[in-house]
């Protein structure tokens, strides 16, 4: 069957023939088929012709489809835009170009689509476009983008993300940053953070939950006190995170050793009714510490008052793995 018949069964009542006109075409890789498969799938009614049009125009090996697929992106059709953005990233560095023109010139909506496309590839000289879409007006592609670069573990555009959050006044965005800089960032980075927000208690709530988590991922021995004296202050709301950060930290930096009166305060919420969650998860911390015999036997009691049986499980596996290091 010639092109010209394969293209004029796009048309075909019979969802059936439209479906195998479009694979037809796919096969056929021939960049003419490209305009007519995108007129179709604009207009077309079924989900399995639309599929099927898809994937023809992924077998196209032309740098047509690149520009075809990329004006897909203005529909209205949502799972349309969902499977261009795919088909564009799974072409890789091909398609940066088309994304950059985005990025420059769409729309709010086609930019923030155009930032997904760039968040799913992952090649050499990808900065400067993240640096484009972290420059946008609008907020909201701004956080995509810092999302994207935690997701791909971007460390070249750490100082990027200190200098949005330095100059922010977005909680959103801020938070989006956090959320990043806990996997890109560094020590100096949470210097930065704490030397924004030096008094942990006053943090909105939104950040605050954020700022600790970033104490565990990226801090020293130097930054436990920061986190801890939330605790000291009989912050309860706070205490489920600031175990958690003080875990991952513990794991991180083996080294640690709690002042006295830290450790005081951690076995004092021991004594209050704390959620069995948490009150597993600071013996988890506490036995991280390889405690003495005092410690030890205090902490053996705590496990008789655990209730939940997976979690003494979970519990005696911990200790047997911290046993053997």
């Amino acid at each position: 069957m010639n092109l010209d018949t394969l293209i004029a069964n796009l048309d075909l009542p019979e969802e059936a023939d439209r479906m195998y006109a479009a694979e037809d075409l796919g096969y056929a890789n021939d960049p003419a088929g490209i305009v007519p498969l995108c007129n179709r799938l604009k207009i077309e009614p079924s989900r399995a012709v639309k599929e099927a049009i898809l994937a023809a125009l992924e077998r196209i090996q032309h740098p047509q489809v690149l520009v075809a697929v990329t004006e897909l992106l203005q529909s209205d059709d949502v799972f349309i835009c969902n499977q261009a953005i795919l088909l564009l990233a799974g072409r890789g560095a091909a398609a940066l170009p088309h994304v950059e023109t985005i990025l420059r010139e769409g729309n709010d909506r086609v930019r923030k689509l155009a930032v997904d496309v760039l968040c799913r590839i992952q090649v050499p000289g990808i900065e400067e476009l993240y640096r484009v879409a972290l420059r946008d007006s609008n907020p909201n592609i701004v956080i995509t983008a810092v999302e994207g670069i935690g997701a791909n573990k971007a460390k070249m555009l750490k100082a990027e993300l200190e200098n949005i959050f330095n100059q922010s006044p977005e909680p959103m965005l801020l938070t989006a940053v956090l959320e990043t800089l806990s996997v890109v960032g560094d020590e100096n980075s949470l210097d930065l953070i704490l030397g924004r927000f030096p008094e942990l208690p006053v943090v909105p709530g939104m950040l605050q939950y954020s700022v600790i988590k970033t104490v565990g991922c990226l801090g020293g021995s130097r930054h436990a006190p920061r986190i801890i004296r939330l605790l000291e202050e009989g912050n309860a709301r706070l205490a489920q995170p600031v175990v958690d950060a003080l875990i991952n930290l513990r794991t991180r930096v083996p080294s640690f050793q709690w002042p006295q009166n830290l450790l005081d305060t951690i076995l004092g919420l021991l004594d209050r009714n704390i959620a069995e969650v948490l009150r597993y998860q600071i013996l988890v911390l506490l036995w991280h510490g390889q405690p003495g015999d005092e410690l030890e036997a205090r902490l053996e009691v705590e496990v008789q008052r655990l209730k939940n049986p997976e979690l003494i499980e979970a519990l005696e596996e911990k200790r047997s793995k911290l046993a053997a290091l």
